[in-house]
């Protein structure tokens, strides 16, 4: 496989500007990066300020493979509801304007992030939240149909949409060239879902992919159940997601995300070029060994 290897921004980059950051990845060898909505806000950013961010990170090498937005989907208030739909159309309507290509979201609910989003299946039945997340997707398909950009829906322990089947019964409701996944192959084995089988019955569905282990399973309480350890140190197959992709032709990129936080936070002391390296060479030696 010769797919290009990019990295999740989604750890603490401490005093390092966007552009150092951007530096770095690129010196250890990424070739693009995901932003998420702490570097790309049409909240807080004029387009100008976006478009100089994508001008400043093409120009150090890097591609801006996805916009990661998720925004939540599922409240019980409708005000809070409305506003974020109302983000993220703005950021898909943004998307289109700045040239990224894919918006990253997940259906929710997410009570981590603390706006009193409800808990599934405690506060509210799984029939209520999915009438929320399809009345959300009514809205954003066709804003991101006009703005010739790609949504991926991202399966999330705890949400709607969580692993294979609930992903596919959302992909199976709205058949558009707009409306994709994300694959993350450590949700589906948080749920034991076999990573090459729905990469296989999700191929043309697939615009994004993360690259992430996963060890333990779901339970009440994340921390207390399962982590999302070091490449290779998990469940997933990667001779089997390997031997998958390549079987679908999947020619996307393929986007580590670091999500050890404990160890990012005390082993590697929050040093971002440590983490990003360290993963790098990981998903190299990964590559070398199932992906050629």
């Amino acid at each position: 496989m010769d797919n290009q290897v990019g990295f999740f921004l989604n750890l603490d980059q401490g005093n390092l500007s966007d552009e150092q950051v951007v530096q770095m990845l690129a010196e250890v060898g990424y070739r693009c990066i995901e932003y998420s909505i702490r570097h790309l806000d049409p909240r807080s950013m004029s387009p100008s300020e976006m478009r100089k961010l994508v001008a400043m990170t093409e120009s150090n090498g890097l591609a801006i493979s996805e916009w990661v937005v998720q925004r939540e989907f599922v409240h019980f208030d409708n005000a809070v509801r409305k506003k974020e739909l109302a983000l993220t159309m703005d950021c898909i309507r943004a998307a289109g304007d700045i040239g990224i290509g894919v918006v990253n979201c997940y259906t929710g609910p997410a009570p981590f992030m603390q706006i009193g989003s409800p808990t599934l299946h405690r506060d509210i039945s799984e029939g209520q939240a999915w009438d929320m997340v399809c009345d959300a997707c009514d809205q954003i398909i066709p804003v991101a149909e006009q703005s010739n950009v790609k949504i991926a829906i991202e399966a999330v322990y705890g949400m709607v949409c969580r692993e294979y089947y609930t992903l596919a019964e959302l992909m199976r409701r709205y058949d558009s060239a707009y409306f994709g996944v994300n694959y993350d192959p450590s949700h589906m084995v948080l749920h034991h879902n076999t990573v090459d089988w729905t990469i296989h019955r999700l191929k043309d569905r697939i615009f994004h992919c993360h690259v992430k282990d996963a060890a333990g399973v779901p339970g009440k309480v994340m921390a207390d159940t399962f982590v999302f350890p070091l490449l290779g140190e998990g469940r997933v197959d990667w001779s089997a997601f390997f031997d998958a992709m390549k079987a679908i032709n999947y020619r996307g990129v393929l986007s580590v995300e670091f999500e050890a936080f404990d160890y990012f936070n005390t082993t590697l002391g929050k040093d971002l070029k440590r983490a990003s390296q360290l993963f790098y060479d990981d998903w190299m030696s990964l590559t070398r060994r199932y992906g050629c």
